[in-house]
């Protein structure tokens, strides 16, 4: 693990891996988190990407220049989290994700988003944020904390709404979403992941209480802490969990 580690280290200082990570700009905000995926696309589909660009609601997002007017943007206009909308090519929730991209989040930005208090899609955007631009051995950095989070989320147009824990297993352990592809986890990474979450579990893989939110025939895993990883930040924990108050601003 320290070796893995180091590697990665000296990989961020050279610019990241060749394909893969994009080396830091210069104008990116001090503490920006680093990205490692395609610097224009976001490692989205080239078409979605086209799209957002394209579209008159995005272009109206050039008015927001700081991250605080974007997360009030997504509270007052995200319903769900698929790539589209009903009548448009490309949803609201991913012009904003986009629109987050190009201002380059920090840790601690990320990390209000993740715990914010007062809007599911807020936190649930802050996850595709990192499911597509963060090293893949840091995704369970991430995630972990958040396996079993019961508050709900609609992330489909359609259908009902499931625990965010199910969403956030979802991403971890798909690269299918909503009808698109996002990058895969390299094979050892699963396999360290599956078995890490069966040892938890046993061979279902996640937590009873929220068997009746798996779709048949689908893989939904959930984890509590492991091994993978260090531990993830700390939550100033009011949260769903137990029904209150702030958190760190």
């Amino acid at each position: 693990e320290r070796e893995r580690n180091r590697k990665r280290e000296e990989e961020r200082e050279r610019g990241g891996k060749k394909g893969g990570a994009v080396e830091k700009s210069l104008t990116m905000p001090a503490g920006s988190l680093p990205i490692y995926c395609n610097e224009e696309t976001m490692g989205l589909p080239s078409k979605i990407v086209t799209n957002i660009k394209s579209s008159h609601y995005f272009r109206s997002l050039f008015k927001f220049k700081v991250y605080h007017e974007v997360l009030g943007e997504i509270k007052r206009e995200v319903k769900h989290l698929e790539p589209s909308d009903m009548n448009l090519l490309v949803s609201t929730a991913f012009c904003l994700l986009y629109k987050l991209f190009t201002l380059r989040l920090t840790e601690k930005q990320m990390k209000r988003m993740l715990d914010c208090d007062d809007n599911v899609y807020v936190r649930g955007i802050g996850f595709l944020y990192l499911r597509l631009t963060t090293e893949p051995e840091d995704l369970w950095y991430w995630f972990e904390h958040y396996l079993e989070d019961d508050e709900m989320i609609q992330y489909q147009r359609t259908g009902g709404p499931v625990p965010l824990g199910v969403f956030v297993s979802q991403l971890l352990q798909d690269h299918k979403y909503c009808g698109i592809f996002f990058k895969q986890l390299p094979v050892k990474l699963r396999k360290e992941i599956s078995d890490e979450l069966e040892e938890h579990y046993g061979s279902l893989k996640f937590p009873d209480k929220f068997q009746s939110y798996v779709g048949k025939g689908k893989s939904v895993r959930d984890s509590g802490r492991g091994a993978l990883g260090s531990p993830p930040p700390k939550r100033r924990r009011t949260d769903s969990f137990s029904g209150g108050a702030s958190r760190e601003d």
